[in-house]
């Protein structure tokens, strides 16, 4: 059976005040005993101090008025003072004189005739030491006292010589009748404190039973509460709460139990909001994703194109686009927003769909100085001035062998020709601000000859910018070294996967900081 709070509350209080009250009980019924045994030790020295004192004190007048008696033959003086004696003393129930040597010379028991004398048992040695002892005659206890008779020193000699013994039987049964009295007076104070106890006690265990009852439900009550309140807030009620007004520690514990139920509705809510934030943010991403070429190689008039894009968020701000224009002629743009995250996706959605509507409207006469100026014009209104794109514009001529460019604060391409002397590297370096500053100042056109096998490549600055796990950068320099090393055969989508292991390699773990983007062409 399983017992609840409030009654294994109430049965623990109950069995400490029913401890507490047995013990009380037994050191009040130990206070009597150890109170009636002080007072028969104390009757009992009483009783023996006043049987030696009329020991020594018969002694002490025998040996002076009865000395000649005791060393003479003259017995009757001698009988009469034991029988004096005796009659003297209720308690007294017999007493004897002996010589020094142990003869008895007087009994107050029976008459002593001077041609048989008795003999006290012991040596005379033993017989003139001090001694007490109790014997039992018939029904009665006795103490016999044992005294020496010493007679009075001279001038001359040392020591009281002794001259005889006397000997008295002391009655110890009015001693007997005291203790037995005193027994029976402590049964009774045992029986009235027994009494007592059993009345006390049961009023203060039924006190207690009462208070431990009152305070079980003052604390079990409230706890009952909040189990109930938890198991409606477990099913899914999470706006229950539980009403406790109390100021010691179960009225915290509810205070507490409330802000948790508080805490936990606000982080379930949190909780949904992040869940649908996050499902919006994949498919933003998603959308994201659809607005840059999908990972492989891609062909367009006089190029082999392979790229890489990696977000450092759930949303990034890198975009890049090819296009296949008409009479032989090719695009790339390749643009990094500030920032990532939600707001620099929206702002390369944006960009997209320029870019977009400018190659349906202008065509094969897409001009890359223009596209950046209506670049920045579009992006300067879309982001307020408050955010910011660079930006390279690339149109590849396959019929001349001409590659037209324009830079927008973007890290320049690289231009990498196999000839028999080498590798040769140019920098496609364009002058031009960032788009969406609104300045006035214009974009560069500038416009080179490529040959067949050129390998073109673009990137943004989170690829060089990336550190390892010491916090070094990748650099532009380790870029340039990773390239060198590149097959002259090897395809766009081999070099990008190259770069790319050779970066991973690089950072160890590290989290990006920023989106990374790498572009690779080659010239058929």
């Amino acid at each position: 059976m399983r017992l609840t709070l409030g009654v294994k509350l109430t049965l623990t209080s109950t069995l400490l005040v029913a401890i507490v009250v047995a013990f009380l009980g037994y050191l009040h019924a130990a206070n009597i005993r150890e109170q009636h045994e002080a007072w028969a030790a104390e009757r009992s020295a009483t009783f023996r101090e006043a049987a030696i004192g009329l020991a020594e004190n018969s002694a002490n007048v025998l040996a002076v008025s009865l000395s000649e008696h005791l060393q003479g033959t003259e017995l009757d003086q001698l009988d009469f003072v034991v029988r004096q004696l005796v009659s003297q003393d209720a308690r007294v129930v017999f007493v004897r004189l002996a010589d020094q040597r142990g003869k008895i010379l007087a009994d107050s028991e029976h008459k002593v005739s001077a041609g048989s004398l008795a003999a006290l048992p012991g040596s005379p040695a033993e017989l003139v030491t001090p001694h007490e002892d109790e014997a039992r005659v018939g029904d009665r206890r006795l103490l016999e006292v044992r005294r020496p008779i010493l007679l009075t020193a001279d001038p001359g000699q040392p020591v009281p010589a002794p001259i005889g013994v006397i000997v008295i039987g002391y009655d110890l049964t009015p001693l007997d009748a005291q203790i037995a009295e005193l027994d029976r007076q402590q049964e009774e104070a045992t029986r009235r404190s027994l009494g007592f106890s059993l009345k006390v006690g049961g009023l203060a265990l039924l006190a207690g039973v009462l208070l431990s009852l009152l305070q079980a439900l003052r604390y079990s009550r409230p706890i009952r509460r909040l189990a109930q309140t938890t198991a409606r807030i477990a099913q899914g009620d999470l706006s229950a709460r539980v009403a406790i007004r109390q100021n010691d520690e179960v009225g915290t514990l509810g205070d507490q139990f409330n802000h948790m139920a508080d805490r936990v509705q606000q982080l379930l809510v949190e909780t949904v909001a992040k869940a649908e934030l996050e499902h919006e943010l994949a498919l933003a991403r998603e959308i994201q994703m659809v607005l840059v070429p999908s990972p492989g190689t891609h062909n367009a008039p006089g190029l082999e194109v392979a790229g890489h894009y990696e977000p450092a968020a759930a949303c990034g701000g890198d975009f890049w686009d090819l296009a296949a224009l008409p009479r032989g002629r090719a695009a790339i743009l390749i643009g990094d927003v500030t920032g990532h995250g939600v707001p620099a996706s929206i702002l390369t959605a944006t960009a997209k769909g320029c870019i977009d509507t400018l190659r349906h409207v202008h065509g094969e006469n897409i001009q890359v100085a223009e596209t950046m100026r209506v670049l920045d014009r579009v992006i300067h209104e879309a982001g307020h001035g408050t955010f910011f794109m660079t930006a390279a514009a690339i149109v590849l001529d396959a019929t001349q062998n001409a590659l037209y460019y324009a830079a927008a604060a973007h890290p320049p391409g690289l231009l990498l020709r196999w000839t028999e002397s080498g590798i040769k590297l140019s920098r496609l370096v364009a002058r031009g601000n960032r788009l969406g500053d609104g300045e006035v100042s214009g974009f560069e056109a500038r416009r080179i000859r490529v040959v067949k096998d050129d390998l073109l490549v673009w990137y943004t600055d989170g690829l060089t910018d990336a550190v390892d796990q010491e916090g070094r950068t990748y650099t532009a320099r380790r870029l340039l070294a990773t390239l060198s090393r590149i097959d002259q055969q090897a395809h766009p989508e081999e070099v990008v996967a190259h770069v790319v292991a050779d970066l991973n390699a690089f950072r160890g773990g590290t989290p990006l900081e920023d989106d990374v983007t790498l572009v690779v062409g080659r010239v058929t």
